[in-house]
């Protein structure tokens, strides 16, 4: 027999339910959950969630969560649910008084100096002055479910005119929102309109850069820039390019700026529109081709559902969707460092925000989906979500070890585990043979960070792996031990997971020892 071993330390490719198990790299994962990409090859346990204040309203979902910057610089919190604004208050949620929105619909708010404009298709365009709820100052506006800020004009759709885009008054040379609001054409004329023609559907807005707005159609994208502006009370011109007509945009809540690009989430793909370097020209790629059976699987009905945030501090990109449910209940991660996707559950976002306190800490934080889970949560906090378990695990690929048809004795496993403490339980497939092993490794300890006491050590992975428990004065351990009956297969997976309140794993690399029994091979060859 030939004895060979094969060790694997850069764990970092992320998610790949595009390509069958046995093709994936070998440093992806064809399904995984509530880990994260960390080092230069290894992946850990997620951090968690905590509430964020107390409950909204009961039995509600979530239909907005907004940043609003009042006149004393000081960033107010703003939610809205069953129709209702609030304001986080300590650890309550006071109710602003002066209107109301559609009990069910999403809501989007753009703030334009001291006003907050709300837009959900159903309530006729209002702001929020830091006091109120307010109509005053808006005339002749189009009836709303997206807006967005550009060139110092407010921009919307109309629901009912679904080609169009509108756009509002200028702020005025000091600053004053007066005419933001001020969709009229007439004479001083402060907005207008453009329109795409009959059967074309605006779903998103966007921008790149100081100069392009973006406008998501349903089955296009384009790119629009302003060839005049020559006052405040002057209407503008357009000029319309189109970056694709193959792509559209799903849904205007999923588009997010990534340093100098934009994410737009489309039917069946989440793409990054941007400037081509050496190009005079526009691109809209896919990110997305590795998950985008995830993507794919959205239901239609759902889609409209999904919300979407980069965040510039953790340099990752939240995409939450429903699966098999009535709500967000799972989230997508693009870290755009190393450019992977990965995935989490027990989140269920409705809508993100990435919170100032006012001194330059930000913290990403979201209101639920979930109607019997009604609070806002930060994220991103703790080593358990509100006092439950992060259940984490991830796969690895199948190895055939470029050898699918020969049969291999695995001898001898190991792992190479990172900061890490409680138990991690390794699951071994050989073709259709479990093995399982439980490890403690460290001590497990609360830990605002999520992480315990610092160990590294390698541990055989099967019957005789009893490594006993360490404490928070451990040394390096590098202990191998011996599978005492192996097991004979041609094809083997690995899958590290942990369940428990207050513990976590970081996996560096692993590595087996096995035999190849080519006479077997040969045997059966000539058998057959």
């Amino acid at each position: 027999m030939d004895r060979k071993f094969a060790e694997f330390n850069a764990l970092v490719d992320g998610l790949d339910t595009f390509i069958n198990p046995t093709e994936i790299d070998d440093g992806a994962t064809p399904d995984c959950q509530n880990v994260i990409p960390t080092g230069k090859g290894a992946f850990k346990t997620r951090l968690g969630r905590t509430k964020h204040g107390g409950e909204v309203t009961s039995t509600y979902s979530g239909q907005g969560y907004f940043t609003y910057i009042n006149s004393s610089g000081t960033y107010e919190e703003l939610v809205i649910v069953n129709g209702v604004l609030k304001k986080k208050n300590g650890a309550s949620w006071d109710t602003i008084s002066g209107g109301t929105f559609s009990a069910s619909a999403r809501v989007c708010a753009v703030q334009m100096a001291d006003r907050l404009y709300f837009a959900d298709g159903v309530t006729a365009l209002c702001y929020y002055d830091g006091t109120n709820i307010v109509t005053t100052g808006v005339a002749d506006a189009p009836l709303p479910s997206m807006l967005i800020r550009f060139k110092n004009r407010l921009y919307a759709n109309d629901v009912n005119n679904k080609d169009r885009f509108y756009f509002g008054g200028a702020l005025k040379s000091a600053g004053e929102s007066d005419n933001t609001g001020n969709f009229g054409t007439g004479s001083p004329s402060y907005g207008g309109y453009y329109g795409y023609g009959l059967g074309k559907i605006v779903n998103g807005f966007g921008k790149l850069g100081a100069n392009y707005l973006v406008v998501g159609l349903k089955e296009e994208t384009h790119r629009i820039s302003v060839v005049s502006n020559t006052g405040e009370s002057d209407a503008l011109d357009h000029l319309d390019e189109m970056i694709s007509n193959a792509v559209g945009c799903s849904n205007h809540f999923a588009i997010d700026n990534m340093e100098n690009d934009l994410i737009i989430p489309s039917w069946s793909d989440i793409y990054l529109v941007g400037e081509i370097a050496s190009y005079s020209s526009w691109r809209a790629r896919s990110i997305s081709n590795k998950v985008s059976s995830i993507i794919t699987g959205i239901s239609a009905s759902m889609k409209g559902k999904t919300a979407g945030i980069y965040s510039p501090t953790e340099k990752k990109y939240y995409f939450a969707y429903a699966d098999g449910t009535t709500y967000n209940n799972k989230v997508l991660v693009y870290d755009s460092y190393y450019k992977s996707w990965w995935k989490f559950s027990n989140w269920n976002p409705a809508a993100w925000v990435e919170f100032n306190d006012g001194s330059n800490n930000y913290y990403l934080n979201y209101i639920s989906d979930n109607p019997s889970d009604s609070f806002c949560y930060q994220v991103n906090a703790g080593a358990n979500d509100d006092n439950t378990a992060i259940n984490w695990y991830w796969k690895s690929k199948i190895f055939d070890l470029k050898g699918f048809d020969i049969p291999k004795k695995f001898k001898r496993w190991a792992s190479l585990f990172g900061p890490t403490f409680g138990t991690i339980t390794i699951t071994i497939y050989i073709d259709d043979q479990v093995n399982t092993a439980s490890l403690t490794v460290g001590t497990p300890i609360t830990a605002s960070v999520g992480l315990g006491c610092k160990l590294l050590g390698s541990f055989l992975l099967g019957a005789e792996s009893n490594a006993s428990g360490a404490t928070t004065s451990i040394t390096n351990d590098y202990r191998w031990k011996k599978i005492k009956r192996p097991n004979e297969g041609t094809r083997v997976q690995f899958m590290f997971s942990g369940n428990a309140v207050n513990e976590a794993g970081q996996i560096e690399k692993f590595k087996f020892y096995y035999n190849e029994n080519k006479r077997k091979k040969n045997r059966d060859k000539r058998i057959a």
